[in-house]
């Protein structure tokens, strides 16, 4: 029951290569960086962005954009469109 060989079944399940001593090293070694900078890369970003998020920049950007075109409260939403109804 307990694996002795030389490679476990842990390698054989996930199919790991190892990497030294291989034709390939260098670029190899470049993928193995670029995996680790895409969640590092992703962390930046996230922190970036929840900065930005809560900035006085982005206020201001939202508010410009909501700016209401007509009103909320039911009763002058029928003023404003009957302005003459009341007179």
């Amino acid at each position: 029951m307990l694996q002795t060989a030389r490679h476990s079944i842990f390698t054989d399940i996930f199919d790991m290569v190892n990497l030294k001593n291989s034709r390939n090293e260098h670029e190899q070694h470049l993928f193995l960086i670029t995996l680790l900078a895409f969640p590092i890369l992703n962390l930046y970003l996230a922190i970036n962005i929840e900065a930005f998020a809560e900035s006085t920049l982005m206020k201001k950007i939202l508010s410009t954009i909501r700016r209401k075109k007509q009103p909320k409260n039911p009763y002058n939403q029928l003023i404003a469109s009957q302005p003459n109804m009341l007179l």
